[in-house]
């Protein structure tokens, strides 16, 4: 009887080599890991250049890094996966890691990019100021008096400057307040009262070398019977 032909099996499944998946997962472990740090580290440092006027270079930065991403990794010693959905995940890793920090920076605690806030406001009795009572940002003053010196202390992460301060009664154009001075954070200006009933609307105009932000500061004073 004639032997059967020996067959040639279509697919051999390669030996499965334990130890060099071990090393290969720990490879990408370690990738990740370096990958979360380069993004929060370019997230931060986006964010600063945004709050210094530069919200381009903060744009450049994120796609200068990904472009150089895989060529960073290799100089720090690191084998780069071969399979195009490993390669997807590492970029997709350092993308969202990046934008939340960029958007951590940008945001309270870590930064306020909005316009200082009012703290108080006091006004000068006997000698001495007195703060102000407050409801809503609205301060009330007695009108016994007819014009008032008045402290505006205010807050704000940075060094500020106010360059103007005006105010505005209802319906009326904003005026000017020419005799105003700061020290640190408070605003030192006089001002004459309105009738009972009436109000001011102050807005304090101020600018930082550190943000790009300068929405005025509006608070509003109300005289109260005397």
């Amino acid at each position: 009887m004639p032997k059967p032909k020996e067959t040639t099996p279509l697919f051999e499944e390669p030996e499965f080599d334990e130890v060099e998946y071990v090393r290969s997962e720990r490879n990408r472990s370690v990738i990740v890991m370096f990958i979360f740090l380069i993004g929060a580290l370019a997230g931060l440092l986006a964010g600063y250049l945004q709050l210094q006027g530069y919200t381009y270079l903060s744009v450049l930065l994120f796609f200068v890094i990904a472009i150089f991403l895989g060529k960073i990794l290799t100089s720090m010693g690191f084998k780069l996966p071969q399979r195009t959905s490993h390669k997807a995940i590492n970029y997709l890793i350092f993308f969202a890691v990046f934008l939340l920090f960029w958007i951590i920076f940008l945001n309270p605690p870590v930064h306020t990019v909005s316009a200082p806030q009012v703290v108080n406001v006091q006004a000068l009795y006997n000698g001495h100021y007195v703060t102000m009572t407050s409801t809503s940002n609205i301060y009330e003053i007695n009108t016994s008096m007819t014009s008032v010196p008045y402290m505006v202390h205010m807050s704000y992460r940075y060094n500020f400057t106010v360059t103007s301060l005006t105010y505005a009664t209802s319906g009326a154009a904003p005026s000017a307040v020419k005799d105003f001075h700061q020290v640190g954070d408070n605003v030192y200006f006089n001002q004459t009262i309105i009738p009972t009933n009436g109000q001011y609307d102050f807005y304090i105009h101020w600018q930082s070398s550190q943000v790009s932000v300068n929405t005025p500061v509006e608070f509003t004073f109300r005289p109260t019977a005397a």
